[in-house]
């Protein structure tokens, strides 16, 4: 609380900048702490109009508030004499940047933060490995898909590193979703392990991919190779079938239709020559 109030009081005796139309982004803020809420400066709204959307993404646990009030992330309303801060939770590691982007009616601004830089002499190279292909299992289940970190040696202190997933064939949100965005390798392993959510359900797909990569560390380097795809296999219709429901894997549904999974080539063992 007290370090929330000594923001808002440097926030409240700074001169204010005016919104300036089109103008420029926030002030950077270099050499910030790691992991915390950075403050933005605070600026006057000039040449918008007069209560026009003001929305928010971007960067980590990005808000906004109007005239130093609540902060928030949902949508709201500005007018031109009104005051905008925004604030987002810095990266980790060296010069780890955050990036936020505030919309006022259809004007932008970005605000970014940027950790110092650290010395990386002597720690060992992070690198991600994909893990065997996964099948989707029981429809309304959720499937673990386990991927492999490996350290070049084992690191003296605690590793932690920021995973970033992206969509291939795959839908992040839909089809998957990470369990958790920070992994970490004890001091003193060469490995660490990452988990990714599958969801399961009876649309008729091929086999579909999604990608990971490592964002911000701290207590390594990482590869600049350092991305994977991973796959998730269809196996409704063998499941369906098991169990006596196959016209199930056959209503409707989006994707390229129930023969894909076989025409993949990544089948378990267990279902092949069906």
């Amino acid at each position: 609380m007290k370090s929330v109030m000594a923001a808002l009081s440097i926030l409240l005796t700074a001169p204010l900048a005016a919104w300036a139309q089109p103008g420029p982004d926030f002030p950077t803020r270099i050499d910030v702490p790691e992991t915390r809420f950075m403050y933005s400066a605070t600026v006057r709204v000039e040449g918008v109009g007069d209560n026009v959307r003001v929305a928010v993404s971007g960067g980590r646990n990005t808000q906004y508030s109007v005239d130093l009030g609540r902060f928030t992330n949902d949508p709201g309303r500005i007018s031109d004499g009104q005051q905008l801060t925004l604030r987002h939770i810095s990266g980790f590691g060296s010069l780890a940047t955050t990036t936020s982007t505030v919309t006022l009616g259809a004007q932008t601004r970005q605000y970014t933060t940027i950790t110092p830089e650290l010395s990386t002499a002597g720690l060992p190279s992070l690198s991600i490995h994909a893990g065997p292909p996964v099948a989707e299992g029981l429809a309304g289940s959720v499937t673990r898909q386990r991927v492999e970190l490996r350290l070049s040696a084992p690191a003296p202190g605690p590793v932690e590193v920021e995973l970033i997933a992206e969509p291939d064939t795959a839908n992040l949100g839909e089809d998957f979703a990470l369990l958790e965005s920070v992994a970490t390798i004890a001091a003193g392993e060469r490995r660490g392990f990452a988990a990714v959510a599958i969801a399961n359900d009876l649309q008729p797909e091929a086999t579909e991919r999604y990608r990971l990569r490592l964002g911000s560390v701290r207590g390594a380097v990482v590869d600049p190779l350092a991305e994977v795809t991973e796959a998730v296999i269809n196996d409704d219709e063998r499941l369906c079938a098991a169990a006596g429901r196959g016209p199930l894997c056959r209503r409707g549904g989006r994707g390229a239709g129930s023969a894909d999974w076989r025409a993949a080539g990544w089948l378990p063992a267990s279902a092949r020559g069906r």
